[in-house]
This record gives structure tokens, sequence and C-alpha cells, in this order.
């Protein structure tokens, strides 16, 4: 969990920069105040604090000595001298110091290796009471709005009041988890998983949302949404107007879930990309920002290989979930997928779903030993979901796959708790009815 304090204007070449050092910007504060109000807020890995937000260096020796002991990379002038920077080092003990040029464009400067950044066990979360027995005041801090609950299919847009600009959003407990649903074998139901696991999801409390970068996107369809709706764009474009409220216009819920849905043609999702390139605040590090200060900790991303912004969202997620055909096809792609995947140090996990498997089929042992000859970096976790009639039949009769297939249910929750662990769930869902019930509530 990475905390950027910066002005307004430097954020973006700042996360930019960060990102590209192995350091993904979980949250921002935009002064001082606000980044002593979230010093203590969260267990930081590393805390980057741009030296220009205090006024003189009485007022950030007052801010900064005697706080908690956090891994501090200090943001400095280029043209500072050699005198000063040994001064700051003495004073803060900074694990890392950037320069940044006077325009503010160009960040100079390395990091010392960080063992959390690297894939690693990820830590267990405190159990969450279900959502209806979680009333909106025992969120983490005020201006978290909790998702509101849809019970049928009728779309809801959620209405999202500013965060407050006093104090930084205080992070979901456990950090942000930002998984892409992504793979170079198309067809094998990366979409109907995602779904299924954003149920299992909020059936536990956990504060969803979809993000779907596919065109024409097929999530409102299968959530049985009425078509029309808000898109990326609709959000992309409220960016412009200080006055409105981007994310509340865009999101539609279902079932508890918050949904972004892609764009509906090639052609919106063009012009969505292009906006992207042109300005950082309108791309999908900036929406993944938003929607985490909105008060959600579970990001799912479709991202179909060749959307042309399925490899942004490898640069911004932190897990990242591939499904695969059980068959040398198959596993020829998903090394091939793995090897893409093995540039973006940021994916702390890989789960591989060997998905829609017949009998016929290569098994999930068979598949690793395949792929496992290939080098470089593998999958951390597997999981096998057979080929079920009940997903297909559920399509298509424009039934959400996951109130019908019970293989699907058990596969969400295996998916939800290797994405986002909760304390109690075990480390594989136990094929019992009473675990699933909630999905079908």
């Amino acid at each position: 969990m990475i905390l950027l304090a910066t002005l307004p204007d430097r954020q973006a070449v700042l996360q930019n920069a960060l990102q590209e050092r192995g350091l993904i910007v979980a949250n921002l504060a935009s002064d001082a105040a606000q980044l002593v109000a979230g010093w203590d807020l969260h267990p930081w890995t590393v805390i980057v604090c741009d030296v220009e937000l205090w006024p003189n260096p009485d007022a950030l020796l007052a801010d900064l000595q005697g706080r908690t002991p956090i891994p501090l990379v200090a943001v400095i002038p280029d043209d500072l001298s050699q005198e000063n920077i040994a001064w700051l080092q003495e004073q803060l003990g900074c694990w890392a110091i950037l320069s940044l040029s006077t325009d503010g464009q160009r960040v100079d400067g390395t990091l010392p290796p960080l063992p959390e950044i690297e894939p690693e066990p990820l830590p267990v979360l405190p159990a969450a009471p279900p959502p209806a027995a979680r009333p909106v005041a025992q969120t983490a801090a005020p201006s978290v709005v909790q998702p509101a609950v849809q019970a049928g299919p009728a779309v809801q847009v959620a209405r999202h009041p500013p965060v407050p600009a006093a104090a930084p959003q205080a992070p979901p407990p456990g950090g942000l988890r930002v998984a892409a649903f992504w793979g170079l074998e198309r067809g094998y139901g990366a979409t109907t998983l995602l779904m299924a696991t954003a149920q299992a999801a909020v059936a536990r409390g956990i504060p969803t949302v979809i993000v779907s970068l596919a065109a024409p996107c097929l999530v409102p369809i299968y959530a049985g949404l009425q078509p029309g709706g808000p898109t990326l764009l609709t959000w992309q474009q409220a960016t412009s107007d200080r006055h409105k409220d981007p994310l509340g216009l865009a999101l539609q819920e279902h079932r508890g879930v918050s949904i972004l849905a892609g764009p509906a043609s090639n052609r919106d999702m063009d012009a969505f990309r292009l906006a992207a390139t042109q300005e950082a605040t309108k791309g999908l590090r900036a929406l993944i920002a938003d929607v985490t200060r909105a008060g959600y900790s579970f990001v799912l991303v479709d991202a179909p290989a060749g959307s042309g912004v399925d490899r942004e969202a490898l640069a911004e997620c932190n897990e990242i979930v591939i499904t695969a055909s059980g068959s040398f096809r198959g596993a020829a792609l998903l090394s091939h997928s793995l090897a893409e995947v093995a540039a973006h140090r940021n994916i702390r996990a890989i789960t591989t779903v060997v998905n829609r498997r017949a009998e016929q089929d290569w098994k999930v042992r068979r598949m690793q030993s395949e792929v496992g000859r290939t080098k470089g970096r593998q999958p951390d976790r597997w999981v096998s979901l057979d080929e079920d009639p009940a997903i297909r039949a559920a399509h298509n009769q424009g039934h959400p796959p996951v109130m019908e297939s019970e293989r699907l249910q058990e596969a969400a929750v295996e998916l939800q708790m290797m994405l986002y662990p909760i304390s109690g769930q075990s480390a594989r869902p136990q094929k019992k009815r009473g675990l699933l019930a909630a999905l079908k509530r």
C-alpha cells in the first residue's frame, strides 16, 4: 500500500514514475494536512511525499519528525543543493529520494528493492458481516459510500458524493485488490467467472465493483440490466465538469455489485482510449483511484485481450485471473500469456482457471506439467471448472449463470477466497449448499 502526497498537478507524473519503479499508488493526499491525517490510517508499505507541500523546512520537520516509522520517499526539486539533500536525509532518514524537474514532467532517481512488492501470500482480512447487517455508519470513514444493494434486475444508478478534502479516504482493511480477468485465449468464460466472483464477494460484505473494458460490453446483458445505460464514456466525459459526480453518473447496480459497463461499440472504445492518452485524469488509473475513494475495496476488471486497453489493465492490477481450455492449445496460449504477465512486477499472484473442462480435456495436473516446461513465471494458483450445461442454458434464457449453476457458484467462492481472503474462510470452499446459499439471496 503506497500513499503519495503531492500537489494535484503533479500526481499523474509521480504516479507514472512510481509505477515504472514497481510501486502502485493506493491513496493520494494533496496537501500536508491530508498526509498527516492519513499517516497512521494504515500500515503503509511506503509513503512518498513532495517536500514542496511545506512552506519551509521547519514546517516539514514539525509534521514528519517523530511519526510512526514508515519507509519514506522524499520528492525534491532537481535544483536542490547537495547540502540540503544531505540535511533532509539526516533529519528524516529517507528510504529514497527522487528529484522532480522544474517543469514537473521528469522524475529522476532509483528506489532500492522492496520485498513487499514481490509476489507473496496476501494478508488475511478480518471477517466482514453480511451487507444487510452492516449499516453505512459502520464503514471505515464517513466519506466511504457503501454500494447500494439492488435485489432485482432493474438499473440503479449509485450516487457518490465527492470525497471531502479534509483528509484522505481511509483505505480498505488489508489493502485494495484490483484483479484483471485476462488471457490470450478468448471465449472461455472469463466474463462469466468475473461476475460470479463479484456476487460471491458482495455476499460476504466486500464492497465490489466491476469495470469492463470490453466493447461491445456483455456485462449488462449477463446481469439482466437495461440496454443503453451509462458506460465508461459517461464517467470519462463527466470528469471534465467539477460540478458533476462522474462515478455516480456511470455506475449501475445489480444484486449488490456495482457495474461500470464498457463502451457499446469499438468506436466508443477508441474514443475512450484516445481521451485517456491525451489526459491522465481520464484513464484507467484515475478511474481506479476514483472507485477506491468511493469506498470500494475489490475491483474486478474485465480486460479481454485485444481490447486496446488490456495492457493498461495489467499495469494497474495486483492480481490476475487467466482462463484457459484444458488442451494443448490452451496450454500454449497460457504460456504466452504468462510470458506477457512476467513483465509486470505489480502483479502479486496469478490464478489460472481451467474452464469449461469436458471429460476428454486435460486435467489441471497435465496443464501444470505442460506449462511448467517453459521458463519464467508460473501460475500461483489453479482452479478447475467442469463444463456445465446449466451455464449455457442460463445465458440462453437471459439469467445470471451464477444463479443456476452450483459448479460455477463453488468456483466463484473459491476464486473470491483466493483474490480477497477473509478470516474464517477455509482455503477451499466446502461443497455444501449452506456455504453457497448467500449467492442466491
